[in-house]
């Protein structure tokens, strides 16, 4: 075909083709990144087992609720929950006990480590019911105040904490499923905190150790941080997961986390 026919037929074609949507990038090669389900960079949520209101077990005659935090794993934050205060950097779980006629609200305080300014406040009621029975009795653990609280000076002491995934699905290609389990020492770590042993007693009856080489006390790092992450197989259930820090033989502190196994 001559070449004036060839543009001709190019630039019929342009004409007649409908127009570009404004905005719209025509190039097939962009690469666009989704980001559904992506939690917001300081994103905190609280949650329960059960929606608001449970119902009695028959054999048990109470109600066992679950209560849920969850923080982004983009910062480290500070959680006061059941007076029970600890770091949060992923999500913790409480569970609760209530008896027919009870409603139960638990507050879910989140702080700045640093300073002990409120991020945020969060409110979870879940109240028992039975058919016989109406909210008689309503129990709170905390409550969300306007105003920035400053931690106590227990604050820097070393503690050794534990974290794990508050809830995983069972997995049936594995017959369970694989749980990070995570412990650490936080706060201010002194000499005899330096550099500890640790000994991790699992649910299957192994013990894995950890011991590590650091440099003298004096010449250490001093934004070091002592922390151990595992990787264990559980099967369907609640499993207690135990581990004690230790130095020079003596046991420093013990910490346990219960993983959930959901399904199966």
């Amino acid at each position: 075909m001559p070449p004036i026919l060839i543009a001709f037929f190019i630039l019929l074609g342009g004409a007649l083709a409908p127009p570009l949507v404004k905005g719209l990038d025509p190039r097939p090669d962009v690469i666009t990144h989704s980001h559904f389900g992506k939690p917001a960079p300081q994103a905190y949520r609280t949650w329960t087992s059960v929606p608001w209101v449970a119902e009695a077990r028959r054999d048990t005659k109470v109600c066992e609720v679950t209560y849920f935090a969850q923080a982004t794993r983009g910062r480290i934050v500070r959680l006061l929950a059941g007076g029970a205060e600890q770091e949060l950097d992923s999500a913790w779980s409480i569970t609760r006990t209530l008896r027919p006629g009870e409603a139960r609200a638990i507050a879910f305080e989140f702080r700045d480590p640093v300073g002990g300014a409120q991020l945020a406040c969060q409110v979870q009621t879940v109240t028992c019911l039975s058919p016989s029975t109406a909210v008689t009795e309503v129990v709170e653990e905390g409550w969300c105040s306007p105003k920035s609280r400053v931690p106590s000076s227990k604050f820097s002491k070393p503690r050794f904490v534990g974290l794990s995934s508050a809830m995983t699905m069972f997995d049936p290609a594995v017959g369970g499923a694989f749980v990070d389990v995570e412990f650490k020492v936080a706060g201010d770590v002194g000499e005899d905190w330096y550099c500890p042993r640790i000994d991790v007693d699992w649910p299957d009856g192994t013990r894995t150790m950890r011991e590590s080489d650091c440099p003298p006390f004096e010449s250490r790092d001093p934004g070091q941080r002592f922390s151990w992450r595992f990787n264990h197989g559980f099967p369907s259930g609640e499993w207690p997961v135990k581990a004690c820090i230790s130095k020079s033989g003596k046991v420093l502190a013990c910490e346990a986390v219960t993983v959930r196994v959901v399904g199966g």
